[in-house]
């Protein structure tokens, strides 16, 4: 009963801090679009372009839509979790509490089973995950085509989308400790860390 209490304990904060963090992104990119539409005129949330539906408009950098987009300087991975019961769907960055964002959509998936199997938000991993492969995918077309999802493009405007960010050095640095010098993953995959190992200079000029 205790760990049921200090299970239910976590899951208020986390799900509080999410949804804290949710609203300030939310309005930051809400007040920003409308203040600095792009030279186009097209306003990526702005209702009157979303087909009479009353949410905001569902915008995809992909297809047609991508040319509204800021370029990536790389083509990295693209990983979304998703929670059909609560439409909530949200794009998963590699250091920017991936880790923590993808357990929070977890409890939401399939609340009842995360809570009965004694899972916690701040005790999953990035590698072993409750619901992994369960409510993930690597594209929106990869959501679309799972049937547990119920997301199509019919229904997109009634789905919450959501992504945090992080500030670009400090997420660096956090990865390259993490990586490069605590786990040490270049021990079993040489061709991590551009083979530069614990060197940061090392790292740091192969990006050039």
């Amino acid at each position: 009963m205790n760990n049921l209490l200090k299970a239910r304990n976590h899951m208020r904060y986390y799900f509080g801090c999410f949804l804290f963090i949710f609203v300030i992104l939310f309005f930051w990119i809400y007040f920003t679009s409308k203040s600095y539409p792009n030279s186009s005129g097209f306003n990526p949330i702005d209702n009157s372009t979303a087909g009479g539906y009353d949410s905001p408009f569902v915008f995809s950098c992909s297809g047609e839509n991508y040319n509204y987009c800021h370029k990536p300087l790389l083509d990295f991975q693209r990983n979304y979790v998703y929670a059909p019961p609560y439409n909530l769907r949200a794009c998963v960055i590699p250091k920017s509490i991936s880790t923590v964002m993808a357990a929070i959509i977890c409890l939401l998936y399939d609340t009842e089973k995360f809570l009965a199997n004694k899972k916690t938000i701040n005790k999953e991993y990035s590698d072993y995950r409750f619901c992994g492969g369960f409510n993930e995918a690597k594209s929106i077309d990869a959501i679309k085509a799972k049937e547990n999802s119920n997301y199509t493009d019919e229904n997109a405007h009634l789905w919450t989308h959501t992504v945090v960010i992080r500030e670009p050095m400090e997420r660096f640095v956090s990865g390259f400790l993490d990586k490069c010098v605590v786990e040490k993953i270049w021990l079993n995959h040489k061709w991590t860390c551009f083979g530069c190992k614990e060197d940061v200079s090392c790292f740091l000029k192969q990006l050039d």
